[in-house]
């Protein structure tokens, strides 16, 4: 591209015209935002005691129930895998899982989830 020689001298005064450095600009402040700890649990049996505390009328908003929901699941996988796992290497080591820590388990995992059938039924009825 070429320039005549009025369009050179132009653009050669605006080159001196123009800051040597530009000023660094600060860089934004993080908002020190602390998340409640109900935006990070991750086991829904303390999520779930969490709502609670956090509700004065024991109402909890949907997309927090959802979350519940997602959370239970994802448990509800690993936990049959861990079991498989458990089964699996008690074959190999010819050890039999204890009954006590299975027993002690699915009895945890029973009453949580007769709680949550009770919830459920009470949503129903309203």
């Amino acid at each position: 591209m070429t320039f005549d020689s009025h369009s050179l001298d132009r653009l050669r005064e605006l080159g001196r015209q123009l800051p040597k450095s530009l000023p660094n600009p600060t860089p934004p402040t993080k908002p020190s935002n602390k998340l409640h700890k109900i935006e990070t649990e991750e086991s829904p049996e303390e999520l779930f005691k969490e709502l609670i505390k956090a509700s004065t009328d024991g109402s909890v908003p949907s997309h927090l129930i959802t979350r519940l929901k997602e959370l239970e699941n994802k448990q509800i996988e690993t936990e049959g895998v861990e079991y498989k796992h458990t089964v699996r290497d008690s074959k190999f080591n010819n050890k039999k899982p204890s009954k006590s820590s299975l027993g002690k388990q699915n009895n945890d995992q029973s009453l949580y989830s007769s709680f949550l059938r009770l919830l459920l039924e009470e949503d129903t009825e309203v």
